[in-house]
């Protein structure tokens, strides 16, 4: 048992380090990119998470592990949402309060 927990626990925490949000690895992407790109990172690393999920979606399928496949469908669709919708993003929309609550942070 302390075997198998070990494992799963191994196998998470390096699937959460994946560059796909809402993963915590894509979360850091998103925060990095937003500081080195200011709002068009956000459609930077909403791209960066939509070609990871894809590509993952697409071997775990091709694996033949449904589950994981499809949750990684959904993480690139979700991607893909928050790309398009950062489309209407402007300078204006880059707030310098919120970039000092983040430099702070």
């Amino acid at each position: 048992i302390l075997l198998i927990g070990t494992y799963i626990n191994l196998v998470w925490t390096i699937l959460n380090l994946f560059p796909v949000l809402p993963l915590d690895g894509g979360k850091l992407v998103l925060i990095v990119m937003e500081k080195l790109f200011g709002i068009k990172g956000e459609r930077i690393a909403y791209a960066i998470s939509f070609v990871v999920a894809a590509v993952f979606a697409l071997l775990f399928l091709i694996m033949q592990q449904l589950f994981a496949g499809a949750i990684f469908s959904l993480f690139a669709f979700e991607s893909y949402r928050g790309f398009v919708q950062g489309e209407h993003a402007t300078d204006i929309d880059d707030n310098d309060e919120i970039k000092q609550m983040l430099d702070e942070g």
